[in-house]
């Protein structure tokens, strides 16, 4: 443990700096706007794959606009991404709603042996209610506003108005905390076995928060890894820590959801408009 003595820098400082350690910068006006409105720190990161020794210098040839764009398509990756998650997450709380209430009704949630007895379901419950919103009105979805204010029994809205207002990684849990003979169902929705999927969720949860918060993808070392199904066991032969096996995944889901998808074309096109994109550092072969 040190003490931290780095001194703020101005844009005109941090320019001279990377051109000192082998940047070509040719537009600074460029540059400054760009360091301006992202950040040296925040472009930093893609700067790494440039760079080689411990004093940062860059490869000969290495432009400003290099890692740019190498920012740029991390940028379109994550929206590339929540467009496919949104549609993931959408899927499962539909399927999970109409899969539990045909057998328990409205409130399949308030059936407490559906759930398994890891998870605390009183505990489980006022969670619920804290995410939809019970305890702060500006929070409150207006259909759960309406339903409390209209109705006394039960004193919870159904269960297609309350997994409306989870976050993927609620769903996810409540999800893992179902018995087994309710999961199967609802992962053979998803093509999965129930293992498998538990893991998929967590993991697309996961990446979902990354995306939410602006974080790099790219080359990114993944902490909450996916099972590998058995169908792909065979052929997937890269890490299961990157983003590789999360496209997999994701396209797997997508085809299962919606055959039509142009999803992957899309990611295709991604990757032809960057084409430096180094896609090993992405767990793609």
């Amino acid at each position: 443990m040190t003490r931290f003595l780095k001194p703020a820098t101005s844009l005109e400082q941090q320019i001279a700096l990377l051109r000192q350690r082998g940047l070509h910068v040719p537009d600074e006006k460029k540059a400054k706007h760009y360091l301006d409105y992202i950040g040296y720190y925040r472009l930093s990161a893609y700067m790494k794959p440039f760079q080689t020794g411990t004093e940062h210098s860059f490869r000969v040839g290495t432009a400003f606009d290099d890692v740019l764009d190498l920012y740029v398509f991390d940028r379109h990756l994550r929206l590339h991404l929540m467009d496919g998650l949104e549609r993931i997450e959408i899927a499962l709380r539909s399927v999970m709603n109409n899969c539990l209430s045909s057998q328990f009704g409205a409130h399949w949630y308030l059936e407490r042996g559906i759930f398994n007895s890891a998870l605390d379901y009183p505990e489980m419950l006022e969670r619920l209610r804290s995410e939809m919103g019970y305890q702060s009105r500006r929070k409150r979805e207006t259909f759960i506003s309406h339903y409390l204010n209209t109705y006394t029994e039960p004193p919870d809205p159904p269960g297609w108005m309350m997994i409306q207002t989870l976050s993927m990684g609620s769903v996810s849990r409540m999800f893992e905390d179902l018995q087994t003979e309710h999961q199967k169902p609802i992962a053979l929705m998803f093509g999965m076995d129930h293992r498998v999927l538990i893991s998929v969720l967590h993991s697309l949860a996961y990446v979902r928060n990354l995306c939410a918060h602006h974080s790099r993808l790219w080359n990114r070392e993944f902490r909450i890894q996916p099972m590998i199904p058995k169908q792909l066991a065979k052929t997937f032969k890269g890490p299961s820590n990157r983003l590789g096996i999360v496209l997999i995944l994701m396209e797997m889901i997508l085809l299962q959801i919606s055959p039509e998808t142009a999803w992957k074309e899309g990611l295709d096109t991604l990757l032809q408009k960057h084409p430096k994109i180094h896609k090993k550092s992405m767990g793609l072969t």
